[in-house]
């Protein structure tokens, strides 16, 4: 393969030069690509007001309401979803700009 096809994006001269281990690790690599592209697009369908209240509601459903109420987790949900946990009356609330 020459030079030229190479640096077009000719990859299987690349493949049959490489160890199994290198192999293994680009597949890997490949691999963690797609994850990441798959869990960003999951978590944008959890920005704003209504994923805040999904994410709690998961929460209160799978571990109990006192866990869904605890600081931590609503931070967790409100950063998650975009927004800034705040303090207003004694409650917390995830406030959206």
């Amino acid at each position: 393969m020459s030079k030229i096809s190479m640096a077009a994006g000719g990859t299987a001269g690349i493949e049959e030069k490489i160890s199994w281990l290198q192999k293994l690790l680009l597949y890997f690599l490949y691999v963690l690509a797609i994850l990441m592209i798959v869990f960003s697009i999951l978590a944008v369908g959890n920005l704003d007001e209504a994923g805040f209240q999904r994410c709690v509601e998961n929460k209160c459903a799978s571990r109990g309401q006192e866990f869904c109420q605890k600081p931590r987790e609503l931070q967790n949900c409100c950063a998650g979803a975009g927004g800034d946990l705040s303090v207003a009356e004694g409650q917390y609330s995830c406030r959206f700009s």
